[in-house]
């Protein structure tokens, strides 16, 4: 994706995004990549990061001791067991330690798709490339509550309707409505299409792929398209047609 030192990158949308951060992560991890989140996510299994503390005193001690890996932090957890919110203080404080930074910075309640409320996604202002992650295992696929999260508002922003197919069009308006995909988003505009694994998904990517460089040459919303299998450890890139 083009990542260059100091940047602050931050992950929205649905269908891989924690993993995403995370493979993110280790494949930057010959410098100091520090990870955490501007909403809620579960704490990583122990081959996913590096590096993960929970609290100042534990933060102090990585970031100055760690040469390099990925160090994902928790101020705190909730009742859930989630890390919550990193705060504007801490922030600052990483910028000053760590090569890069990467944060989740979107919710899904581990759905594949999403509309997204009033208050989202939650992008940090020292954002330098937003990071937007789709699904494209969620084409053909019933548009309803077990694959979204808010449906009534991605019906809305995707202009579709509730119990048809998920089509390409359906895709290029929840991208490119101001109230989509990269609702909110600062500096570099990046899409990561995720989990391409088959054949089908082959299939239906080039058109998808067709269709939002269309809409890209009207809008010039997008710099790079990422797609392949985070799963898979499988990834191809391309500067978007503007």
């Amino acid at each position: 994706i083009g990542v260059k030192d100091k940047e602050l990158i931050s992950i929205v949308g649905a269908g891989g995004k924690t993993s995403l951060m995370y493979a993110l992560g280790k494949e930057l991890n010959n410098k100091k990549v520090f990870l955490s989140t501007t909403t809620k996510i579960f704490p990583p299994r122990f081959d996913e990061v590096d590096f993960y503390g929970i609290g100042q005193d534990v933060y102090l001690y990585i970031s100055k001791n760690m040469k390099k890996g990925s160090f994902l932090y928790a101020n705190s957890l909730n009742k859930e067991g989630k890390i919550v919110s990193i705060n504007i203080e801490e922030l600052q404080k990483a910028k000053e330690d760590f090569d890069y930074i990467i944060l989740e910075s979107d919710g899904s309640k581990r759905k594949a798709l999403k509309g997204w409320a009033d208050n989202e996604p939650i992008v940090s202002k020292e954002t330098t490339i937003t990071l937007g992650v789709f699904d494209v295992s969620t084409l053909n696929k019933n548009i309803d509550e077990n694959l979204v999260h808010r449906l009534p508002r991605f019906l809305e922003i995707a202009r579709a309707r509730e119990s048809e197919s998920l089509k390409a069009y359906h895709v290029v308006n929840m991208i490119f409505n101001e109230e989509g995909l990269f609702k909110n988003s600062l500096g570099r505009k990046i899409l990561f299409i995720n989990k391409v694994e088959n054949e089908e998904n082959e299939k239906v990517l080039k058109k998808l792929i067709d269709k939002i460089n269309e809409k890209n040459k009207e809008k010039r919303l997008i710099e790079r398209i990422v797609y392949g299998s985070i799963k898979n450890k499988r990834v191809e890139s391309l500067i978007c047609e503007v």
